[in-house]
């Protein structure tokens, strides 16, 4: 696996020197004269749906596009979360913290950051996870079961552990889970095994069990997130999931800022099978409405990451990804789907509050002392902030008088 240098040098390419670059001025008013700023004119969302639906009702085969051929113009690459994660490289997530303030972006580059990190509760199970790779990866789906209960105090409740533990297997097996009968613990006979010894080797089997293990309420779950997968639309997602390139890493030094980016959406669609080219983002809510869930979404910047998703990727590959289609679960009842194409004009928007960020964070990589929240202070206040609460605490005052 090829490991990446913060710096991109294994690309033969070198970020610019900060001193030659254009100031941010400049570039926006380039952007302008070329008619590369923001277009006014209307969205073209519903076009591009009508070109995704047109696609999916005609599409005779899929056609599979390959880390190596988006390589263009910086390096798409398939890898381990960890090697990603380690790459010193400007993310997405980099630019949304920097527009909260400088400081949250110092921060979240920090070692302290990453020591934080470790602390976080990992061990229990993951709905939201588990659902977002089984959609890219629909036989997830039949990959978990319910250890059933039995007292492992007597023979019978182990002896039923341990039977339903070989039939596991054995369903491992025959669906190629497993390669073969040989890659599993040698069956037994048990009858006369002492107690302590079978409970050892029922160790061994829950050991090779390759299934995850849920408890019953998840599974019940699970099983309602995989029926709503199947008929959402008449089927429409696994019929608008196939073919995509599923989170693969891309890297670029941005040739406006000088900045090495970095960027690994959920997955990628091909206009040769939906008729545009789409960055796909996975996101799980708990929110009971579709206006609620992009309330929240707003809030949480998801729209300036997909924006630099957008940028860093049609970069890297030299194709235009101008579309995101962002699949929303919910994980409560009734665990309902939705896919949604952001509105082209929200885009605008999205870029032009990631492109701030980039000429924040190229500020603070020239030498720029960061601020936090001090910078929402008067000049010349030393950090004291005046606000003012919102208007609505005095509503409730002014219909009682």
């Amino acid at each position: 696996m090829t490991q990446i240098s913060s710096s991109l040098e294994e690309l033969g390419v070198a970020p610019m020197d900060f001193g030659a670059l254009p100031t941010p001025a400049e570039m926006k008013r380039v952007r302008v004269q070329s008619g590369n700023a923001y277009p006014k004119e209307n969205s073209n969302t519903d076009t591009k749906i009508r070109k995704i639906v047109n696609a999916l009702q005609t599409r005779q085969r899929i056609v599979k596009v390959t880390p190596a051929e988006l390589s263009v113009n910086g390096l798409c690459q398939e890898e381990p979360m960890e090697d990603y994660l380690s790459s010193d490289c400007i993310s997405s997530g980099d630019i949304c913290e920097i527009n909260r303030s400088d400081i949250h972006y110092i921060f979240n580059k920090s070692t302290e950051k990453s020591k934080l990190d470790k602390f976080k509760d990992q061990s229990h199970f993951d709905l939201g996870t588990f659902a977002h790779m089984a959609f890219l990866e629909p036989d997830l789906f039949e990959r978990v079961h319910v250890e059933p209960t039995f007292s492992l105090a007597s023979h019978d409740g182990v002896n039923s552990l341990i039977d339903f533990y070989q039939k596991l297997l054995l369903l491992a097996v025959e669906r190629g889970v497993i390669p073969s009968r040989e890659d599993i613990p040698m069956f037994e006979e048990i009858d006369d095994m002492k107690i302590s010894d079978k409970k050892t080797y029922l160790s061994d089997l829950k050991q090779a069990n390759p299934f995850t293990m849920i408890d019953e309420k998840h599974k019940i779950i699970i099983d309602l997130i995989k029926r709503n997968y199947e008929q959402y639309a008449g089927g429409m997602l696994p019929l608008l999931l196939s073919g995509s390139l599923n989170e693969c890493s891309f890297y670029h030094t941005d040739e406006e800022y000088g900045l090495d980016l970095h960027v690994r959406p959920d997955a990628l669609l091909f206009e040769e099978n939906i008729g545009v080219n789409a960055v796909v983002s996975f996101k799980t809510t708990r929110a009971e409405t579709i206006d609620k869930y992009l309330y929240d979404a707003a809030k949480l910047k998801y729209h300036v990451k997909e924006a630099a998703y957008q940028r860093v990727v049609s970069k890297v590959t030299g194709r235009k990804f101008d579309t995101t289609i962002m699949v929303m679960l919910q994980t409560v009842p009734p665990y309902l789907p939705a896919v949604l194409i952001l509105d082209d004009a929200d885009m605008e928007l999205s870029r032009h509050e990631m492109e701030l960020g980039l000429d924040k964070i190229r500020d603070i990589e020239r030498g720029k002392k960061p601020l936090g929240f001090d910078a929402l202070a008067e000049e010349g206040n030393m950090g004291l902030i005046a606000p003012r609460f919102p208007g609505w605490i005095g509503k409730e005052l002014d219909t009682s008088i």
